[in-house]
């Protein structure tokens, strides 16, 4: 016949009840039965494990799977300056206004406008 063992579920709920109990370790395995180096070993394990609020082990994170869906591109909008000889002025929307009419000036003054 195969041994079954139990998890970890199992010996949360009887260090539980052992530590509400009020008995020592050996009364508590010796009147269920269980003995005395496995209780130890899951008493000391879940005793060593971290504590969140009220006291309660803090269960080990887990990896989930998660997908990515990346963000469309924002949509440019550009704007086309027509300058004298034909040569245009392409700028993306936001552009710095200022900017701008400095570059037309100066592209003007060149093209002799």
């Amino acid at each position: 016949m195969a041994r079954r063992t139990k998890g970890i579920g199992h010996w949360r709920r009887v260090i539980a009840e052992y530590e509400a109990s009020g008995k020592t370790q050996s009364a508590f395995v010796a009147e269920r039965g269980i003995p005395t180096t496995t209780f130890g070993k899951w008493w000391r394990l879940l005793r060593s494990a971290p504590r969140g609020p009220g006291g309660r082990p803090i269960q080990p994170l887990r990896l989930v799977e998660v997908e990515v869906v990346p963000e469309a591109a924002p949509a440019v909008t550009v704007f086309e300056l027509g300058l004298p000889g034909g040569c245009p002025l392409k700028f993306e929307t936001g552009a710095d206004p200022d900017y701008v009419v400095e570059l037309a000036v100066a592209f003007a003054r060149r093209a002799g406008c």
